[in-house]
């Protein structure tokens, strides 16, 4: 068994530099707002971590990094770990009195961009809000995704560990150089977040609140205000500006590059984004009609804006709720968001879940394998985008689906011995799998306190391994993934 521990320090020393330089925010924040002993902890805790990776770089910048796939998987999963350990300081030492478990599941919901909760946001000091908006944005931008945009030496193999990180089926290359692809997509990721920051500040938002919610709706982290609810304080324009961001967010990157190549045609006849924009829609209609019919509201206007927030919240995996408790929702709607989070957003964005062009593949395969029974010598190829489906990805996207559900399983049994009821045990595990983070039960709200600690421990690694979309976790419990001689 043999590792580049060259290519791991030389990752990691990185990732650990920007995220230091990442609290500088929160350092400023804690000045203005007077809160000494944060500010402390965050000023140690920064300068350790910049010392620290400048030191580690400066003795690593002289080698050549090769990557093997099998070392792509795994720098990525150390990075996560790195990252969520020294973003787990801050909450630790702040004198806030929060316990281990809960600082730990609160960093690793931040930087998965996850709306899951267990600590107060509205008790919570001002440097710590912003540091959890911060780890919101830099998760949704992606570490590994990060480390490479600003390490060029990675080259074309920095893509090995950018298929390694972001989610989706595939990563698609804009530019010749892998980093140049990846400053594309940061660059077109701050560019939302200020037209939202300003959007929302135009809608008389105060600034603050407008920095933090507009870090974590652009990375469909959820809301960060209210406890992950969009309260009644916000206005219908407000309102508007989080769900267009939201959805935004769940799109594919690429769509922007095109857009903003002037390529419209393109975008239009996306297959993948009219299916997402055509779900929301449907969706959001018949939650509606539910809601109108059943009498949950007296008027239809509110039922219907209603159903399309939770539509949008649940479908972009953002999580946040609005007023009214969804657990007082006919089923019908429940279960029309349960579907909605499980199938997420589109790839090479920010959101979770299945993705919408792996259910789109699905849907193709099976409608094949029922045409393919009544004419067995038929050939009949599955179409994406005027492109045959190989083999080899149908094999993998339908792999990633019974892997999804397989995981989704067994975490159900493991909520279980919680001995809650039926619906939470159910949505728990998918809220946290998908980085929805809220649920139905007691956890409507997204808060998980009032599970056991090392099911909050558990909750935390199914997190990860969503936000990885599994196999950087899974494949370290594979026999061959240890043998040197096996691996590429």
């Amino acid at each position: 068994m043999t590792f580049n521990l060259r290519l791991m320090a030389k990752t990691v020393s990185l990732i650990i530099a920007l995220e230091g330089l990442a609290m500088v925010p929160s350092i400023i924040c804690a000045a203005v707002f007077g809160e000494t002993r944060v500010l402390i902890t965050f000023a140690v805790v920064s300068v350790f971590c910049v010392a620290t990776g400048a030191w580690m770089y400066s003795h690593m910048r002289k080698y050549v990094i090769r990557i093997k796939t099998r070392e792509g998987y795994f720098v990525v999963l150390l990075c996560w770990a790195t990252v969520i350990l020294v973003g787990f300081m801050p909450y630790y030492f702040s004198g806030c009195g929060y316990s281990a478990v809960n600082c730990l599941f609160e960093s690793v919901a931040s930087w998965t961009t996850s709306s899951a909760w267990v600590l107060d946001t509205s008790a919570m000091p001002a440097s710590l809000l912003l540091w959890k908006a911060v780890s919101n944005f830099l998760g949704g931008i992606g570490v590994v995704v990060l480390a490479i945009s600003v390490l060029p030496v990675l080259g074309v193999q920095g893509q090995k560990m950018a298929n390694a990180e972001i989610t989706g089926p595939e990563l698609e290359k804009l530019t010749a150089r892998m980093s140049d692809t990846t400053r594309v997509f940061c660059g077109i990721y701050v560019c939302l977040a200020a037209v939202e920051f300003l959007l929302l500040v135009i809608g008389r938002i105060p600034v603050f609140s407008a920095l933090i919610n507009t870090m974590s709706t652009v990375s469909t982290a959820g809301i960060i205000d209210y406890q992950n609810s969009v309260s009644g304080e916000y206005s219908i324009y407000i309102k508007g500006v989080l769900m267009v961001f939201s959805i935004l967010g769940a799109m594919n990157c690429v769509m922007f590059v095109l857009m903003a190549r002037r390529r419209f045609r393109e975008v239009a006849r996306n297959i993948e984004l009219r299916f997402f924009l055509a779900v929301i829609l449907i969706a959001g209609l018949l939650c509606g009609t539910v809601l109108t019919i059943s009498g949950t509201y007296d008027n239809p206007a509110d039922a219907f804006v209603n159903a399309f927030e939770e539509v949008v919240s649940f479908g972009s995996t953002s999580g946040f709720t609005v007023d009214t408790d969804i657990n007082a929702w006919p089923s019908a709607c429940q279960l029309i968001l349960i579907l909605m989070m499980t199938m997420g957003g589109c790839a090479n964005s920010t959101s979770g879940g299945l993705k919408a062009i792996r259910v789109i593949v699905m849907l193709k395969l099976s409608g094949r394998g029922i045409y393919k029974r009544i004419h067995p010598r038929a050939m009949r190829p599955v179409m994406i985008r005027n492109t045959p489906v190989s083999a080899e990805n149908a094999s993998s996207i339908s792999t990633f689906i019974m892997l999804f559900f397989c995981v989704y399983l067994f975490s159900c049994i493991v909520f279980s011995i919680e001995n809650v009821d039926m619906l939470t045990t159910l949505t728990a595990p998918m809220a946290l799998f998908t980085n929805t983070g809220t649920g139905f039960g007691l956890i409507s709200d997204g808060c998980y306190a009032e599970f056991s600690a090392p099911m909050r421990l558990y909750g935390a690694l199914l997190m990860l391994a969503g936000r990885l979309e599994m196999y950087a976790i899974l494949i370290m419990f594979s026999r061959s993934f240890w043998n040197s001689d096996t691996v590429k």
